[in-house]
């Protein structure tokens, strides 16, 4: 049982899809796909299981497209009631799906704060150049509660063939560092973020490092990281859909 949504984003963003039922037993499974039938897999999914529990997904970074969300459900053999709620913030600086790999890695630019969320086990790749030779600071800062989670920043090369590491930062609550101090040269760079057992939001930026004289600085020597605010989250109204058995129903206009 299992039924399609679509909609449109018109701008750079995120979405947040909720779930919300009355079954005691019902499992729906959310999977958002930027094609119909995808066999590439979709982009992500959530899921809501117990009753009268909101099941909200991760914030979902997405370019100007059309996308589709799947609802299904294994509950018996009837129809199934449910609210589906899917919420789309404007954004300019938050990552965009899919960036899994160094060939659809989002642009970092230098000096630049990135905002994004790390799922479970997934990858997110940036792609930065470095103008010249020199110090620079790779900042991160994450939302995971638990101390032993957290995030695997390892910046690389890439020749077309194969990634090689040039170094690698681990932000994590009790231990590593939220920010370190590379030396680079001149040249294309990748930074792939690895997360932990659960989802995360976070924030990521590359500076020059450089003294109060405008100098490059030397390793050790540090300076002050300042982040911009996120933009106002735009809510689109809360519908009723239902399950039908065995059908993929023509996609409908979430109106985002």
């Amino acid at each position: 049982r299992s039924v399609y949504y679509k909609f449109t984003i018109n701008e750079p963003g995120y979405i947040e899809s909720v779930i919300e039922h009355e079954y005691d037993s019902a499992s729906f499974t959310c999977k958002l796909y930027d094609e119909p039938r995808d066999d590439k897999g979709h982009i992500c999914f959530s899921v809501s299981e117990r009753e009268s529990i909101i099941s909200r997904s991760d914030k979902i970074g997405l370019d100007v497209g059309t996308y589709y969300l799947l609802i299904s459900s294994q509950y018996g053999n009837g129809d199934l009631q449910f609210d589906l709620t899917v919420n789309f913030t404007p954004a300019n600086d938050w990552e965009r799906e899919r960036n899994d790999n160094v060939v659809t890695a989002n642009a970092l630019k230098i000096g630049k704060t990135m905002y994004g969320t790390i799922g479970y086990y997934k990858r997110d790749y940036f792609k930065f150049e470095i103008p010249s030779d020199g110090m620079y600071k790779l900042s991160m800062t994450h939302d995971y509660s638990d101390r032993s989670y957290g995030i695997d920043a390892e910046i690389e090369t890439y020749d077309g063939t194969e990634e090689k590491r040039v170094d690698i930062m681990f932000c994590y609550n009790d231990y590593g560092q939220t920010s370190q101090t590379f030396s680079l040269s001149a040249g294309t760079y990748y930074l792939r973020l690895y997360g932990s057992l659960c989802s995360a939001d976070y924030t990521v930026r590359i500076d020059k490092v450089k003294s109060s004289s405008g100098e490059a600085l030397t390793k050790g020597q540090t300076v002050v990281l300042h982040i911009s605010t996120g933009p106002e989250t735009v809510t689109v109204p809360t519908f009723t859909g239902m399950a039908i058995a065995n059908a993929i129903h023509d996609a409908q206009d979430l109106g985002l």
